[in-house]
């Protein structure tokens, strides 16, 4: 799921070579150890989404449920779908 981060805050945790599940599995614990960083929540979609793809993988059905028919028809027009 997206995440919002603070770039500088967060280029000055990252561990190398971790990824953005790592990232989010491993190191909002890592970061609630730290003063200066606040670890917030939210119940409200600050930025709509849904999962398209699973595990990143290009070969598993693209799930457009969550789209509109003009969204559809605009990201295969824009060569995306």
């Amino acid at each position: 799921m997206a995440g919002f981060w603070r770039r500088d805050i967060l280029l000055n945790h990252l561990i190398p070579g971790e990824n953005p599940h790592q990232v989010e599995m491993s190191g909002t614990q890592r970061f609630s150890h730290d003063r200066d960083v606040i670890v917030l929540g939210t119940r409200n979609w600050p930025l709509r989404h849904g999962l398209a793809l699973r595990s990143g993988n290009p070969d598993t059905e693209f799930n457009s449920s969550f789209l509109s028919d003009s969204d559809v028809k605009e990201l295969k027009e824009l060569g995306y779908l």
